[in-house]
């Protein structure tokens, strides 16, 4: 709100005040009657259009709390009124006392006739048995309609003839301050006008929210024509008084808005005990308040309009005050069945926070016992697993349950035949008529049970059940109950299964992380740089840990060794495999003799170690600094790729059988010179195996040999990372189903002093 500007309901409230001024300033018998009726009514539609602004953002129970004290202000206030009116002594007092109590015997009789008129037009005469209790219903019902149509109809009649005139100058004196107590009474009434709207539009339908503005609408116009002296007067059959028209239509549209009472449900049990001994004060109340203005503003009281705007508004109110009433009253007896429903509903709850809270198969077992005793009202509940419907259950609940521990296996059996056949859980409410009591007593402690299959996805659990010493104790919703009940325990089961799945997976994980870890340490962290070469490898597993080796090894004689491997298979079977081979090949690297020795010792000690059906490929080469000269074995591997300064290439391929398959085979061995400017590249299959995303073509050495021989120029680990770029551009975004291992031995055209040309795995 801007600072300094007044807020526009108070404005709205102060022009309210001046308008009704007239009609708490000009004498009764003043010629400017009909002006200050209507300007009455006019600071009316002001003071609710400023109320609705405050009350807008009142609670429910605020509202409700409000009405009753405002209904009773309002009753206060014309009552003080009526007495300040009637202490007129001499026979001016005994005069006005004696036209009010008339006027009130004719209210009565009216309401009196009006409600006879409803009797008789509900009453019905069938013949028979059936109809008299027909009649007895219509009569109980046109009883009821009688007394509400019959009050609040008799307050608008139009038959004046029935009421003594109260004149003017009777109001002289004592009653001088009368209007002032009407507009405070008009206020508080005004005032529930708006609070009635939240309470209506809890409901929010469009036909709702037309609903009250034809009622306030209507209030209004009736108020106004009776300040402008129009009767329009409608008469209806059924009644013996006429009814005025706009009367007759805001008692209609508020008998239609008495109907809605959706606030209702938002209100507990407890609470709906208070609120309907509330709506019956509220009520009377405004009963009250509207017998005072009715009988006191009949024709010939000055003071009409502001009568008629009070007392109309006050028929409203006992309207909805009795529908509210009836309405809570009818709800009370499925009140206990809805309390029922939601202590289920907590007890539902309260399963879903126990059984999703652990996931020890022992815990839930005794969560879901517990629960389904609480959720039945049982004596016992327990729970039998599938496994041990050959043995006793050992999982329950109850303090009666020690009988379960008696209870034969094919008393289990018959039960889950049953169940298999229903498909769904079983009732039995008198026990010892049962066939099952053949087969088990029950000890006596068996009176009704409830039975419900454990299930989910197909899978058989166990069996549910749940038991009470006397007959009848269950009902047919409490069977559906426990049936959902047990598909809910069913289902945390399987989560806790899930779960502890997961937990293995992890478990499994983490060792998995820690084998490949151990893995990596066995590639050699900083590869070996000989003077003048330059060497870079890359290793790229398909899976967490590999089966693929390399190594670049100094020897004591100044020449390195460069090696590279594929174990057959992937995983952890061929990482531990590769570990073997890397430890067996450094011991044998110590004291070698010859290469083909060295690699028959090798084909030994890998015949001794790998399972049956496991081999391992291998390339060794033994490589001089000096020239250049590589002395090479290639045991079933894929030939490396040597590429020569001119551009030209070979594939050197001497050796012999795969390590692992025959330890009498013997190799031969080869050499090579890598000249300076030239390249040495050997790779495992994983790279030439590796196929198109389309599934149909693999990579293969000639690509390969094109790709190398196109990048010849780039050092080696350039040219290894655009050859994975390659490889991962062929697969897409499929997965590599092997392990991709490449090494790039290349000479240098000047060799570099040593240790200044080292390339990180």
């Amino acid at each position: 709100m801007t600072k300094g500007r007044i807020p526009a309901r108070t404005v709205t409230l102060i022009l309210a005040g001046i308008l009704s001024l007239p009609s708490a300033v000009l004498p009764p018998w003043s010629a400017l009657t009909e002006v200050s009726g209507l300007l009455c009514v006019l600071s009316g539609v002001l003071f609710f259009v400023s109320m609705r602004s405050f009350t807008r953002e009142l609670s429910i129970s605020r509202r409700l709390g409000l009405l009753l004290v405002l209904s009773g202000v309002a009753w206060g206030a014309v009552v003080l009124i009526e007495s300040a009116t009637m202490t007129s002594d001499g026979a001016e007092g005994d005069r006005l006392r004696l036209l009010r109590t008339l006027n009130r015997e004719a209210l009565t009789d009216a309401a009196l006739e009006n409600a006879q008129s409803m009797r008789e037009m509900v009453s019905l005469d069938l013949p028979g048995p059936g109809g008299a209790v027909v009649n007895s219903l219509g009569d109980a019902t046109g009883a009821t309609l009688g007394v509400i149509v019959g009050t609040v109809s008799g307050a608008g009649t139009l038959d004046s003839r029935r009421f003594a005139p109260i004149p003017s100058d009777t109001l002289r004196g004592a009653g001088r301050f009368a209007p002032l107590g009407m507009l405070l009474s008009l206020s508080a009434l005004i005032t529930m006008l708006a609070l009635l709207e939240g309470l209506v539009m809890v409901d929010r339908t469009g036909a709702t929210q037309n609903l009250f503005w034809i009622v306030t609408g209507a209030i209004m116009l009736h108020a106004s024509a009776t300040a402008l002296g129009l009767d329009g007067a409608v008469v209806l059959s059924v009644m013996k008084n006429p009814l005025n028209l706009s009367f007759l239509v805001v008692f209609l549209a508020a008998a239609m808005m008495a109907c809605c009472q959706k606030w209702i449900h938002y209100l507990n049990r407890n609470s709906r005990f208070f609120v309907m001994a509330g709506a019956l004060l509220f009520a009377e109340f405004s009963r009250r308040v509207m017998t005072v203005c009715v009988s006191e503003g009949m024709p010939g009281y000055d003071m009409e309009t502001l009568s008629t705007l009070m007392g109309t508004i006050a028929m409203l109110m006992v309207i909805y005050g009795y529908g509210s009433f009836l309405t809570i009253l009818l709800h009370m007896p499925s009140a206990s069945l809805l309390d029922r429903r939601y202590g289920e509903l907590n007890t539902l709850q309260d399963l879903s926070h126990s059984l999703h809270s652990s996931f020890e198969p022992g815990q839930l077992a005794s969560a879901a016992t517990r629960l389904g005793k609480r959720l039945t009202g049982a004596d016992c509940c327990w729970i039998v697993p599938p496994e041990k419907m050959a043995d006793f259950p050992t999982v329950w609940s109850g303090d009666n349950c020690d009988f379960t521990a008696e209870v034969p296996p094919e008393w289990y059996r018959f039960l889950s035949g049953r169940l298999d056949a229903t498909g769904r859980g079983l009732l039995f409410n008198n026990y010892r008529r049962t066939s099952l009591e053949k087969m088990f007593s029950g000890k006596g402690r068996i009176g009704s049970l409830l039975a419900a299959q454990v299930e989910v996805r197909g899978e058989n659990l166990g069996l549910l059940l749940a038991s009470c010493g006397k007959s009848f104790r269950f009902v047919d919703h409490t069977r559906g109950l426990f049936d959902s009940f047990a598909r809910q325990i069913a289902q945390a089961f399987h989560n806790a299964r899930l779960f502890g799945e997961k937990l293995e997976l992890e478990r499994l994980q983490r060792e998995l992380d820690l084998a490949r870890e151990i893995q990596q340490q066995l590639f050699p962290k900083v590869i070996h740089q000989p003077q003048g070469y330059s060497i870079a490898a890359i290793n790229i597993p398909c899976s967490v840990v590999g089966g693929d080796y390399y190594d670049v090894i100094p020897l004591e004689s100044g020449e390195t060794a460069v090696a590279i491997a594929d174990v057959a298979g992937k995983g952890a079977a061929a990482s531990i495999l590769m570990a073997g081979l890397q430890a067996s090949l450094k011991s044998l690297l110590l004291g070698r003799s010859s290469l083909s020795g060295l690699m028959h010792m090798l084909n030994r000690l890998v015949c001794s170690q790998v399972p049956d059906g496991s081999f391992i490929t291998m390339f060794l080469g033994i490589l001089s600094s000096r020239d250049g000269r590589l002395d090479y074995c290639c045991a079933g591997h894929d030939p490396p790729i040597l590429i020569h300064a001119d551009g030209s290439s070979e594939r050197p391929d001497t050796g012999g059988l795969v390590l692992g398959v025959d330890e009498r085979a013997s190799y031969d061995c080869g050499t090579v010179v890598i000249e300076q400017g030239g390249k040495l590249v050997a790779f495992t299959d994983g790279v030439t195996d590796a196929f198109s995303s389309t599934g149909e073509e693999p990579f293969g050495v000639e690509r390969l040999q094109n790709a190398l021989l196109t990048h010849s120029e780039a050092d080696p680990a350039n040219l290894l990372e655009t050859m994975a770029r390659l490889l991962d551009t062929w697969v897409g975004n499929e997965p590599h189903t092997d392990d991709v291992t490449m090494m790039v031995v290349s000479r240098l055209d000047k060799p570099e002093e040593p240790g200044n040309n080292k390339n990180d795995s």
